[in-house]
Protein backbone atom coordinates (compact mmCIF):
# COMPACT_ATOMS: atom_id res chain seq x y z
CA UNK A 1 0.00 0.00 0.00
CA UNK A 2 1.46 3.35 -0.92
CA UNK A 3 0.83 6.47 0.85
CA UNK A 4 1.46 9.60 -1.12
CA UNK A 5 -1.52 12.09 -0.81
CA UNK A 6 -2.48 13.87 -3.94
CA UNK A 7 -5.84 15.89 -4.81
CA UNK A 8 -8.19 13.58 -6.34
CA UNK A 9 -9.57 13.97 -9.64
CA UNK A 10 -13.24 12.19 -10.17
CA UNK A 11 -13.73 11.82 -13.71
CA UNK A 12 -17.56 11.73 -14.98
CA UNK A 13 -18.17 8.20 -15.26
CA UNK A 14 -20.48 5.90 -17.87
CA UNK A 15 -23.23 3.75 -16.42
CA UNK A 16 -23.94 0.84 -17.83
CA UNK A 17 -26.70 -1.38 -17.40
CA UNK A 18 -25.90 -5.12 -17.29
CA UNK A 19 -28.04 -7.92 -16.25
CA UNK A 20 -29.64 -5.33 -13.74
CA UNK A 21 -26.75 -4.45 -12.32
CA UNK A 22 -25.28 -1.06 -13.16
CA UNK A 23 -21.50 -0.68 -14.11
CA UNK A 24 -19.35 2.06 -14.18
CA UNK A 25 -16.01 2.50 -15.27
CA UNK A 26 -13.17 3.71 -13.56
CA UNK A 27 -11.48 5.81 -15.91
CA UNK A 28 -7.22 6.77 -15.22
CA UNK A 29 -8.19 10.31 -14.34
CA UNK A 30 -10.54 8.95 -11.67
CA UNK A 31 -7.42 7.75 -9.70
CA UNK A 32 -5.11 10.02 -8.77
CA UNK A 33 -3.25 11.80 -11.36
CA UNK A 34 0.30 11.07 -12.41
CA UNK A 35 2.68 13.65 -13.39
CA UNK A 36 4.41 11.70 -16.18
CA UNK A 37 0.95 9.63 -17.68
CA UNK A 38 1.91 6.10 -16.10
CA UNK A 39 -0.63 3.97 -16.01
CA UNK A 40 -1.85 1.92 -12.58
CA UNK A 41 -1.16 -1.99 -13.07
CA UNK A 42 -2.93 -3.70 -10.31
CA UNK A 43 -1.66 -7.09 -8.47
CA UNK A 44 -3.66 -6.62 -5.34
CA UNK A 45 -6.25 -5.21 -3.06
CA UNK A 46 -7.71 -6.06 0.02
CA UNK A 47 -9.75 -3.57 2.73
CA UNK A 48 -13.40 -2.58 2.68
CA UNK A 49 -15.36 0.08 1.48
CA UNK A 50 -14.01 2.30 3.73
CA UNK A 51 -10.59 1.60 4.04
CA UNK A 52 -9.50 -0.19 0.53
CA UNK A 53 -5.71 -0.91 -0.15
CA UNK A 54 -4.69 -1.77 -4.04
CA UNK A 55 -0.88 -2.11 -4.75
CA UNK A 56 0.29 -2.51 -8.05
CA UNK A 57 3.27 -1.10 -10.73
CA UNK A 58 2.82 1.88 -12.38
CA UNK A 59 3.35 1.30 -16.70
CA UNK A 60 4.33 3.75 -19.06
CA UNK A 61 1.61 3.21 -21.54
CA UNK A 62 3.75 3.96 -24.74
CA UNK A 63 6.32 1.22 -23.93
CA UNK A 64 4.64 -0.90 -21.26
CA UNK A 65 7.75 -0.51 -19.32
CA UNK A 66 7.31 -0.83 -15.49
CA UNK A 67 8.33 2.05 -14.11
CA UNK A 68 7.85 1.31 -10.30
CA UNK A 69 5.15 -0.24 -7.55
CA UNK A 70 2.58 1.69 -5.81
CA UNK A 71 0.03 1.76 -3.15
CA UNK A 72 -2.94 3.31 -3.33
CA UNK A 73 -5.50 3.89 -0.33
CA UNK A 74 -9.28 4.51 -0.36
CA UNK A 75 -10.17 6.26 2.78
CA UNK A 76 -14.10 6.06 2.13
CA UNK A 77 -14.58 9.66 0.44
CA UNK A 78 -11.35 9.87 -1.69
CA UNK A 79 -7.91 7.92 -3.48
CA UNK A 80 -4.74 8.83 -1.94
CA UNK A 81 -1.10 7.71 -3.19
CA UNK A 82 0.81 6.64 0.10
CA UNK A 83 4.59 6.79 0.46
CA UNK A 84 6.97 3.88 1.42
CA UNK A 85 10.25 2.58 1.22
CA UNK A 86 11.53 1.94 -2.39
CA UNK A 87 11.18 -1.07 -3.83
CA UNK A 88 11.47 -3.24 -6.85
CA UNK A 89 7.93 -4.29 -6.43
CA UNK A 90 4.40 -5.09 -4.30
CA UNK A 91 2.69 -7.93 -5.18
CA UNK A 92 0.44 -8.41 -2.12
CA UNK A 93 -1.82 -6.37 0.46
CA UNK A 94 -3.51 -7.41 3.51
CA UNK A 95 -5.54 -5.48 5.61
CA UNK A 96 -7.19 -5.76 9.10
CA UNK A 97 -8.34 -2.65 9.91
CA UNK A 98 -6.65 1.07 9.25
CA UNK A 99 -3.85 0.23 12.02
CA UNK A 100 -2.89 -3.18 10.25
CA UNK A 101 -2.15 -3.20 6.75
CA UNK A 102 0.66 -5.52 5.50
CA UNK A 103 2.37 -5.23 2.12
CA UNK A 104 4.74 -7.50 0.69
CA UNK A 105 7.12 -7.25 -2.40
CA UNK A 106 10.64 -6.98 -3.31
CA UNK A 107 13.42 -5.33 -3.43
CA UNK A 108 17.36 -5.66 -5.31
CA UNK A 109 20.09 -4.88 -3.12
CA UNK A 110 23.73 -4.60 -4.71
CA UNK A 111 24.43 -3.73 -8.25
CA UNK A 112 25.48 -5.08 -11.04
CA UNK A 113 26.85 -9.32 -11.15
CA UNK A 114 26.84 -8.79 -7.44
CA UNK A 115 23.13 -7.45 -6.99
CA UNK A 116 20.66 -10.30 -5.45
CA UNK A 117 16.25 -9.80 -5.12
CA UNK A 118 15.17 -10.84 -2.09
CA UNK A 119 11.89 -10.25 -0.44
CA UNK A 120 10.20 -7.33 1.52
CA UNK A 121 7.43 -7.01 4.16
CA UNK A 122 6.36 -4.24 5.83
CA UNK A 123 3.54 -3.59 8.34
CA UNK A 124 1.27 -0.20 8.46
CA UNK A 125 0.09 0.60 12.27
CA UNK A 126 -1.91 4.13 11.04
CA UNK A 127 1.02 6.20 11.65
CA UNK A 128 4.29 4.78 9.96
CA UNK A 129 5.46 1.55 7.71
CA UNK A 130 6.81 -1.34 9.93
CA UNK A 131 10.02 -3.34 8.96
CA UNK A 132 9.29 -7.18 9.12
CA UNK A 133 11.07 -7.87 6.14
CA UNK A 134 13.03 -11.50 7.49
CA UNK A 135 16.38 -11.13 9.15
CA UNK A 136 17.66 -14.39 8.72
CA UNK A 137 21.05 -13.54 7.14
CA UNK A 138 20.64 -16.25 4.13
CA UNK A 139 17.29 -14.55 3.10
CA UNK A 140 18.64 -11.00 2.49
CA UNK A 141 22.31 -12.18 1.09
CA UNK A 142 20.90 -14.98 -1.26
CA UNK A 143 18.88 -14.44 -4.62
CA UNK A 144 15.21 -15.79 -4.06
CA UNK A 145 11.52 -15.27 -5.75
CA UNK A 146 8.74 -14.38 -3.75
CA UNK A 147 6.06 -17.21 -4.78
CA UNK A 148 2.78 -16.37 -1.67
CA UNK A 149 1.81 -14.47 0.78
CA UNK A 150 -1.13 -14.24 3.37
CA UNK A 151 -2.09 -12.89 6.04
CA UNK A 152 -4.59 -14.93 8.76
CA UNK A 153 -5.93 -14.13 11.84
CA UNK A 154 -3.90 -12.37 14.90
CA UNK A 155 -1.68 -10.88 12.22
CA UNK A 156 -0.47 -14.09 11.08
CA UNK A 157 1.82 -13.93 8.22
CA UNK A 158 3.11 -16.50 6.41
CA UNK A 159 5.20 -16.05 3.16
CA UNK A 160 7.07 -18.53 0.69
CA UNK A 161 9.60 -18.12 -1.71
CA UNK A 162 12.07 -20.44 -3.54
CA UNK A 163 15.92 -19.60 -2.83
CA UNK A 164 18.94 -20.69 -4.77
CA UNK A 165 16.28 -23.50 -5.99
CA UNK A 166 15.21 -24.70 -2.84
CA UNK A 167 11.54 -23.96 -0.94
CA UNK A 168 11.24 -22.09 1.60
CA UNK A 169 8.03 -21.68 3.96
CA UNK A 170 7.95 -19.12 7.15
CA UNK A 171 5.70 -17.53 9.61
CA UNK A 172 5.28 -14.59 11.82
CA UNK A 173 5.18 -15.07 15.21
CA UNK A 174 4.56 -11.79 16.49
CA UNK A 175 8.21 -10.21 16.48
CA UNK A 176 10.29 -12.76 14.46
CA UNK A 177 9.76 -15.17 11.19
CA UNK A 178 10.03 -19.08 12.06
CA UNK A 179 10.91 -21.74 9.57
CA UNK A 180 8.25 -24.19 8.35
CA UNK A 181 9.73 -27.68 8.04
CA UNK A 182 8.87 -29.24 4.76
CA UNK A 183 10.56 -31.99 5.47
CA UNK A 184 7.75 -34.19 5.71
CA UNK A 185 6.70 -33.34 2.75
CA UNK A 186 9.37 -35.18 0.43
CA UNK A 187 11.19 -38.11 1.57
CA UNK A 188 14.50 -35.83 0.79
CA UNK A 189 15.51 -32.22 -0.10
CA UNK A 190 12.97 -29.34 0.11
CA UNK A 191 14.66 -28.53 -3.39
CA UNK A 192 12.31 -30.51 -5.30
CA UNK A 193 9.41 -28.69 -4.35
CA UNK A 194 8.20 -25.78 -5.62
CA UNK A 195 5.20 -23.72 -3.80
CA UNK A 196 2.71 -21.75 -5.75
CA UNK A 197 -0.08 -20.69 -3.64
CA UNK A 198 -0.37 -19.96 0.68
CA UNK A 199 -3.41 -19.36 1.99
CA UNK A 200 -2.94 -18.39 6.05
CA UNK A 201 -5.62 -19.05 8.99
CA UNK A 202 -3.46 -18.38 12.24
CA UNK A 203 -0.45 -17.89 13.53
CA UNK A 204 0.71 -22.34 13.34
CA UNK A 205 -2.28 -22.78 10.85
CA UNK A 206 -2.23 -22.31 6.60
CA UNK A 207 -2.90 -24.47 3.73
CA UNK A 208 0.05 -24.58 1.37
CA UNK A 209 -0.20 -25.51 -3.11
CA UNK A 210 2.59 -26.62 -4.76
CA UNK A 211 4.30 -29.14 -6.54
CA UNK A 212 7.10 -31.93 -6.36
CA UNK A 213 9.05 -30.85 -9.20
CA UNK A 214 11.37 -34.39 -10.70
CA UNK A 215 11.59 -36.24 -13.89
CA UNK A 216 7.25 -36.01 -13.50
CA UNK A 217 5.30 -32.85 -11.88
CA UNK A 218 3.39 -34.21 -8.73
CA UNK A 219 1.04 -31.26 -7.16
CA UNK A 220 -0.17 -31.11 -3.81
CA UNK A 221 -3.00 -30.03 -1.51
CA UNK A 222 -1.36 -29.73 2.40
CA UNK A 223 -2.88 -28.35 5.70
CA UNK A 224 -0.63 -27.11 8.59
CA UNK A 225 -2.26 -26.93 11.52
CA UNK A 226 0.09 -27.03 14.24
CA UNK A 227 2.80 -30.10 14.34
CA UNK A 228 -0.39 -32.03 12.09
CA UNK A 229 0.23 -32.17 8.42
CA UNK A 230 -2.67 -33.64 6.48
CA UNK A 231 -3.10 -34.06 2.61
CA UNK A 232 -5.51 -33.43 0.08
CA UNK A 233 -5.57 -35.33 -3.15
CA UNK A 234 -5.63 -33.70 -6.37
CA UNK A 235 -8.86 -33.96 -8.83
CA UNK A 236 -8.55 -37.19 -10.87
CA UNK A 237 -6.00 -37.20 -13.40
CA UNK A 238 -4.41 -33.53 -12.64
CA UNK A 239 -2.08 -34.59 -10.76
CA UNK A 240 0.50 -32.96 -12.81
CA UNK A 241 -1.25 -29.97 -13.27
CA UNK A 242 -0.02 -26.47 -11.62
CA UNK A 243 -2.29 -24.82 -8.61
CA UNK A 244 -2.45 -21.13 -9.08
CA UNK A 245 -4.82 -20.21 -6.35
CA UNK A 246 -6.79 -21.75 -3.25
CA UNK A 247 -9.83 -20.51 -1.18
CA UNK A 248 -10.29 -22.25 1.55
CA UNK A 249 -14.45 -21.68 3.51
CA UNK A 250 -13.90 -25.00 5.42
CA UNK A 251 -12.17 -28.43 4.78
CA UNK A 252 -15.06 -28.91 3.21
CA UNK A 253 -15.64 -26.36 0.83
CA UNK A 254 -11.99 -25.33 -1.15
CA UNK A 255 -11.84 -24.06 -4.54
CA UNK A 256 -8.67 -24.42 -6.61
CA UNK A 257 -7.87 -23.12 -10.07
CA UNK A 258 -4.36 -23.86 -12.14
CA UNK A 259 -2.94 -24.70 -15.35
CA UNK A 260 -2.24 -27.95 -16.96
CA UNK A 261 0.88 -29.80 -16.98
CA UNK A 262 3.70 -29.27 -19.52
CA UNK A 263 2.53 -32.32 -21.34
CA UNK A 264 -0.98 -31.03 -22.34
CA UNK A 265 -1.80 -28.23 -24.53
CA UNK A 266 -1.11 -24.64 -23.47
CA UNK A 267 -5.11 -23.68 -23.82
CA UNK A 268 -5.77 -26.65 -21.52
CA UNK A 269 -5.56 -24.74 -18.00
CA UNK A 270 -6.50 -26.97 -15.01
CA UNK A 271 -9.78 -24.46 -14.71
CA UNK A 272 -11.55 -24.21 -11.55
CA UNK A 273 -12.38 -27.34 -9.00
CA UNK A 274 -14.47 -27.54 -5.90
CA UNK A 275 -13.73 -30.07 -2.77
CA UNK A 276 -17.29 -30.56 -1.45
CA UNK A 277 -15.21 -33.08 1.57
CA UNK A 278 -15.35 -35.76 -0.28
CA UNK A 279 -14.73 -35.27 -3.66
CA UNK A 280 -14.08 -32.71 -6.76
CA UNK A 281 -16.19 -31.26 -9.46
CA UNK A 282 -15.26 -29.51 -12.40
CA UNK A 283 -16.80 -25.72 -13.02
CA UNK A 284 -13.94 -25.29 -15.73
CA UNK A 285 -15.93 -25.03 -18.64
CA UNK A 286 -18.43 -22.30 -19.52
CA UNK A 287 -19.61 -22.67 -23.38
CA UNK A 288 -16.54 -21.84 -25.31
CA UNK A 289 -15.14 -20.12 -21.46
CA UNK A 290 -12.60 -21.81 -19.23
CA UNK A 291 -13.56 -20.56 -16.12
CA UNK A 292 -10.36 -19.71 -14.19
CA UNK A 293 -8.05 -19.41 -16.93
CA UNK A 294 -6.86 -16.03 -15.58
CA UNK A 295 -6.65 -17.31 -12.10
CA UNK A 296 -8.53 -15.15 -10.35
CA UNK A 297 -11.47 -16.44 -8.04
CA UNK A 298 -13.05 -15.05 -5.13
CA UNK A 299 -15.37 -16.93 -2.57
CA UNK A 300 -16.51 -15.38 0.56
CA UNK A 301 -18.97 -17.90 1.30
CA UNK A 302 -20.32 -21.28 0.46
CA UNK A 303 -23.38 -19.30 -1.40
CA UNK A 304 -21.68 -16.47 -2.95
CA UNK A 305 -18.39 -16.12 -4.68
CA UNK A 306 -17.29 -14.54 -8.54
CA UNK A 307 -14.59 -16.43 -11.18
CA UNK A 308 -12.82 -14.71 -14.08
CA UNK A 309 -13.03 -16.71 -17.65
CA UNK A 310 -11.15 -16.62 -20.35
CA UNK A 311 -12.78 -16.81 -23.68
CA UNK A 312 -11.32 -20.13 -25.66
CA UNK A 313 -8.60 -20.22 -23.10
CA UNK A 314 -6.62 -17.82 -24.62
CA UNK A 315 -6.84 -14.95 -21.92
CA UNK A 316 -7.56 -12.32 -24.85
CA UNK A 317 -10.81 -11.20 -23.27
CA UNK A 318 -12.33 -11.70 -19.92
CA UNK A 319 -15.46 -12.71 -18.41
CA UNK A 320 -16.87 -12.37 -15.31
CA UNK A 321 -18.88 -15.26 -13.80
CA UNK A 322 -21.14 -14.79 -10.18
CA UNK A 323 -21.81 -18.26 -8.12
CA UNK A 324 -24.88 -18.66 -6.57
CA UNK A 325 -24.58 -22.00 -4.58
CA UNK A 326 -24.94 -24.18 -7.12
CA UNK A 327 -23.98 -22.66 -10.21
CA UNK A 328 -21.93 -20.01 -12.76
CA UNK A 329 -23.63 -17.36 -14.65
CA UNK A 330 -21.69 -14.84 -16.82
CA UNK A 331 -22.07 -11.11 -16.00
CA UNK A 332 -20.75 -9.46 -19.47
CA UNK A 333 -19.44 -5.85 -18.90
CA UNK A 334 -19.97 -3.82 -22.00
CA UNK A 335 -18.43 -0.33 -22.46
CA UNK A 336 -20.26 3.00 -23.73
CA UNK A 337 -19.46 3.27 -27.47
CA UNK A 338 -19.26 7.04 -27.05
CA UNK A 339 -16.80 6.93 -24.78
CA UNK A 340 -15.06 3.60 -26.60
CA UNK A 341 -15.70 3.75 -30.61
CA UNK A 342 -14.63 0.20 -31.04
CA UNK A 343 -15.17 -2.93 -29.07
CA UNK A 344 -13.45 -3.01 -25.82
CA UNK A 345 -12.08 -5.86 -23.97
CA UNK A 346 -11.43 -6.07 -20.83
CA UNK A 347 -8.06 -8.19 -18.68
CA UNK A 348 -9.10 -8.36 -14.89
CA UNK A 349 -5.91 -8.35 -12.76
CA UNK A 350 -7.35 -8.81 -9.37
CA UNK A 351 -10.75 -10.18 -7.89
CA UNK A 352 -11.16 -9.87 -4.38
CA UNK A 353 -14.18 -10.47 -2.44
CA UNK A 354 -14.12 -10.51 1.61
CA UNK A 355 -18.32 -10.64 2.35
CA UNK A 356 -20.84 -11.20 -0.11
CA UNK A 357 -22.29 -7.53 -0.24
CA UNK A 358 -18.75 -6.59 -1.18
CA UNK A 359 -16.25 -7.33 -4.06
CA UNK A 360 -13.49 -5.81 -6.51
CA UNK A 361 -12.44 -6.28 -9.53
CA UNK A 362 -9.34 -4.35 -10.94
CA UNK A 363 -7.77 -4.63 -14.46
CA UNK A 364 -7.40 -2.71 -17.53
CA UNK A 365 -9.69 -1.77 -20.62
CA UNK A 366 -8.21 -1.96 -23.97
CA UNK A 367 -9.88 -0.79 -27.59
CA UNK A 368 -9.26 -4.04 -29.55
CA UNK A 369 -9.27 -1.63 -32.87
CA UNK A 370 -6.43 0.83 -31.70
CA UNK A 371 -2.87 -0.20 -33.04
CA UNK A 372 -1.68 0.83 -29.85
CA UNK A 373 -3.86 -1.10 -27.64
CA UNK A 374 -4.79 1.90 -25.31
CA UNK A 375 -5.29 0.28 -21.92
CA UNK A 376 -7.16 1.92 -19.37
CA UNK A 377 -7.44 1.03 -15.67
CA UNK A 378 -10.66 0.39 -13.80
CA UNK A 379 -11.73 -0.59 -10.17
CA UNK A 380 -15.56 -1.61 -10.14
CA UNK A 381 -17.20 -2.49 -6.92
CA UNK A 382 -19.60 -4.71 -6.15
CA UNK A 383 -22.11 -3.54 -3.06
CA UNK A 384 -24.19 -6.43 -3.31
CA UNK A 385 -27.09 -5.64 -5.46
CA UNK A 386 -24.76 -3.41 -8.74
CA UNK A 387 -20.95 -2.96 -9.52
CA UNK A 388 -19.95 1.12 -9.49
CA UNK A 389 -17.10 3.05 -9.50
CA UNK A 390 -15.56 3.27 -5.95
CA UNK A 391 -15.46 7.04 -6.22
Amino acid sequence: MKLLSLAVVFATFICILLSGCGVRLVSHSSLPQLPNGEMYSFLDVSGQASNLWAVGTLIQQNSNKEVAPFVLNWDGSSWHLREFPTYRSLNYVSVHNANDVWIAGSAISGQGSTSIQHAVVLQFNGMSWLNRTPENPSYSSSHFELNAFSVGQEDAAWMAFSMNGSATVIRWSGNSWKSVSLRSLTTGATSSVAIAALVAEGPRDAWIAGSFMGSDISTFIIHLNGTKISHLEMPPGRQQSSVRSIRILSSRDIWIVGEGSSNECCSQPLGLWHWNGKSWKSYERYGNKYIGTSELIAMPNPSSGWAIAAEDGLGMQDQLFHWNGSNFSPMSVNVDPAAHPAPAVYQATVLYAPSADFAVMAGSWSDSKDSNFIRTPFLMVWNGTSWTALG
